[in-house]
Protein backbone atom coordinates (compact mmCIF):
# COMPACT_ATOMS: atom_id res chain seq x y z
CA UNK A 1 0.00 0.00 0.00
CA UNK A 2 2.64 2.67 1.10
CA UNK A 3 4.33 1.90 -2.58
CA UNK A 4 1.10 3.80 -4.05
CA UNK A 5 1.28 6.74 -1.49
CA UNK A 6 5.30 7.62 -1.75
CA UNK A 7 6.43 5.29 -4.87
CA UNK A 8 8.63 3.45 -2.29
CA UNK A 9 8.48 -0.25 -1.81
CA UNK A 10 10.32 -2.05 0.70
CA UNK A 11 13.60 -3.19 0.81
CA UNK A 12 14.37 -5.25 4.28
CA UNK A 13 17.95 -5.90 3.24
CA UNK A 14 18.77 -2.05 3.17
CA UNK A 15 21.46 -1.35 4.61
CA UNK A 16 23.31 -4.76 2.83
CA UNK A 17 22.38 -4.58 -0.24
CA UNK A 18 21.94 -1.16 -2.04
CA UNK A 19 18.71 0.89 -2.89
CA UNK A 20 16.64 -0.03 -6.04
CA UNK A 21 16.39 2.10 -9.05
CA UNK A 22 13.26 3.12 -8.23
CA UNK A 23 13.57 4.18 -4.34
CA UNK A 24 16.67 6.05 -5.37
CA UNK A 25 14.99 8.38 -7.78
CA UNK A 26 11.91 8.67 -4.97
CA UNK A 27 14.37 9.22 -2.06
CA UNK A 28 16.76 11.76 -3.53
CA UNK A 29 13.45 13.72 -4.40
CA UNK A 30 12.33 13.31 -0.74
CA UNK A 31 15.62 13.85 1.13
CA UNK A 32 16.26 17.19 -0.55
CA UNK A 33 12.92 18.26 1.44
CA UNK A 34 15.20 19.12 4.70
CA UNK A 35 11.69 19.49 6.89
CA UNK A 36 11.36 16.00 5.98
CA UNK A 37 14.13 14.84 6.63
CA UNK A 38 14.86 16.54 10.04
CA UNK A 39 10.70 15.11 10.95
CA UNK A 40 11.47 11.58 10.13
CA UNK A 41 14.57 11.36 11.66
CA UNK A 42 13.29 12.62 15.07
CA UNK A 43 10.61 10.23 14.90
CA UNK A 44 12.70 7.36 14.21
CA UNK A 45 15.02 8.16 16.86
CA UNK A 46 12.09 8.12 19.43
CA UNK A 47 11.16 4.43 18.37
CA UNK A 48 14.66 3.31 17.56
CA UNK A 49 17.98 3.62 20.49
CA UNK A 50 20.38 2.32 17.93
CA UNK A 51 19.87 5.30 15.76
CA UNK A 52 19.60 7.85 18.53
CA UNK A 53 22.31 6.86 20.22
CA UNK A 54 24.14 6.08 17.08
CA UNK A 55 23.74 9.57 15.87
CA UNK A 56 25.24 11.11 19.04
CA UNK A 57 28.34 9.05 18.27
CA UNK A 58 28.74 10.18 14.81
CA UNK A 59 28.31 13.85 16.09
CA UNK A 60 30.83 12.80 19.00
CA UNK A 61 33.31 11.28 17.09
CA UNK A 62 33.08 13.84 14.24
CA UNK A 63 33.83 16.73 16.63
CA UNK A 64 37.18 14.46 17.45
CA UNK A 65 38.21 14.71 13.90
CA UNK A 66 36.92 17.69 12.16
CA UNK A 67 36.42 21.55 12.78
CA UNK A 68 33.03 22.93 13.75
CA UNK A 69 31.83 23.06 9.73
CA UNK A 70 31.52 19.58 8.51
CA UNK A 71 29.64 18.78 11.19
CA UNK A 72 26.25 20.11 9.79
CA UNK A 73 26.74 18.05 7.28
CA UNK A 74 27.77 14.93 9.14
CA UNK A 75 24.98 15.52 11.10
CA UNK A 76 22.40 15.70 7.91
CA UNK A 77 24.02 13.28 6.18
CA UNK A 78 23.25 10.76 9.58
CA UNK A 79 19.82 12.21 9.80
CA UNK A 80 19.47 11.28 5.69
CA UNK A 81 20.54 7.36 6.07
CA UNK A 82 18.03 7.15 9.17
CA UNK A 83 15.20 8.32 7.09
CA UNK A 84 16.31 6.32 4.26
CA UNK A 85 16.57 3.10 6.65
CA UNK A 86 12.63 4.24 8.21
CA UNK A 87 11.13 4.10 4.87
CA UNK A 88 12.44 1.51 3.10
CA UNK A 89 14.08 -1.03 5.88
CA UNK A 90 11.65 -0.02 8.90
CA UNK A 91 12.51 -3.82 10.63
CA UNK A 92 16.12 -3.21 10.22
CA UNK A 93 17.00 -2.47 13.87
CA UNK A 94 13.87 -4.82 15.70
CA UNK A 95 16.81 -7.44 16.31
CA UNK A 96 19.67 -4.89 17.98
CA UNK A 97 19.60 -4.92 21.87
CA UNK A 98 20.28 -1.82 24.06
CA UNK A 99 23.09 -3.81 25.19
CA UNK A 100 24.57 -4.47 21.69
CA UNK A 101 24.35 -0.56 21.06
CA UNK A 102 25.56 0.47 24.15
CA UNK A 103 28.76 -1.51 23.94
CA UNK A 104 29.29 -0.26 20.32
CA UNK A 105 29.35 3.14 21.27
CA UNK A 106 31.47 2.75 24.58
CA UNK A 107 33.67 1.16 22.50
CA UNK A 108 33.71 4.29 19.82
CA UNK A 109 33.87 6.78 22.48
CA UNK A 110 36.14 5.52 24.75
CA UNK A 111 38.52 3.03 23.04
CA UNK A 112 39.69 4.99 19.80
CA UNK A 113 41.86 7.20 19.14
CA UNK A 114 42.10 10.00 16.93
CA UNK A 115 43.97 8.46 13.73
CA UNK A 116 41.86 4.86 14.81
CA UNK A 117 38.80 7.19 14.70
CA UNK A 118 39.91 8.48 11.13
CA UNK A 119 40.46 5.21 9.90
CA UNK A 120 37.10 4.44 11.19
CA UNK A 121 35.68 7.32 9.83
CA UNK A 122 37.84 6.45 6.03
CA UNK A 123 37.07 2.99 5.70
CA UNK A 124 32.96 3.47 6.48
CA UNK A 125 32.80 5.84 3.52
CA UNK A 126 34.46 3.82 1.46
CA UNK A 127 32.81 0.47 2.23
CA UNK A 128 29.34 2.90 1.49
CA UNK A 129 30.55 3.93 -1.52
CA UNK A 130 31.17 0.28 -2.16
CA UNK A 131 28.30 -1.65 -0.96
CA UNK A 132 25.38 1.63 -1.84
CA UNK A 133 26.88 3.00 -5.36
CA UNK A 134 22.75 4.26 -5.33
CA UNK A 135 22.93 5.22 -1.81
CA UNK A 136 25.92 7.26 -2.38
CA UNK A 137 24.31 9.45 -4.84
CA UNK A 138 21.58 9.78 -3.30
CA UNK A 139 22.91 11.24 -0.49
CA UNK A 140 25.17 13.37 -2.48
CA UNK A 141 22.71 14.61 -4.92
CA UNK A 142 19.93 15.39 -1.70
CA UNK A 143 22.56 17.17 0.23
CA UNK A 144 23.74 19.62 -2.50
CA UNK A 145 21.24 22.20 -2.21
CA UNK A 146 22.10 22.64 1.70
CA UNK A 147 25.30 21.59 2.22
CA UNK A 148 26.78 22.09 -1.41
CA UNK A 149 30.59 22.62 -1.11
CA UNK A 150 30.53 19.83 2.30
CA UNK A 151 27.87 17.51 0.81
CA UNK A 152 30.66 14.66 0.81
CA UNK A 153 30.54 15.21 5.05
CA UNK A 154 26.84 14.41 4.27
CA UNK A 155 28.14 11.09 3.10
CA UNK A 156 30.57 11.14 5.64
CA UNK A 157 27.42 11.18 8.02
CA UNK A 158 25.47 8.73 6.40
CA UNK A 159 28.44 6.32 6.58
CA UNK A 160 28.86 6.23 9.95
CA UNK A 161 25.71 5.79 10.58
CA UNK A 162 25.37 2.68 8.59
CA UNK A 163 28.55 1.34 10.14
CA UNK A 164 27.68 1.48 13.95
CA UNK A 165 23.98 -0.23 12.79
CA UNK A 166 26.69 -3.03 11.27
CA UNK A 167 28.58 -2.71 14.17
CA UNK A 168 25.76 -2.91 16.45
CA UNK A 169 24.17 -5.65 14.75
CA UNK A 170 27.24 -8.14 14.24
CA UNK A 171 28.21 -7.12 18.62
CA UNK A 172 24.93 -8.38 19.05
CA UNK A 173 25.10 -12.06 17.14
CA UNK A 174 28.88 -12.38 18.12
CA UNK A 175 28.56 -11.47 21.82
CA UNK A 176 24.37 -12.30 22.56
CA UNK A 177 24.16 -15.58 20.56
Amino acid sequence: MSELITGLHAQPLFPSEDLSDTNACMLELMLANASFVESTHLDVEKISWMYRVGHAVVIAGSRRIYDDAPIQAINTGASMFETISAVVASEATAGVSNFSVNSVAAIIAYTKEEAQLLDYTLEAVEQFRTDLPRATGVVLEASRRKHHALRHYALLGAALERQFSIDALEYGETFEG
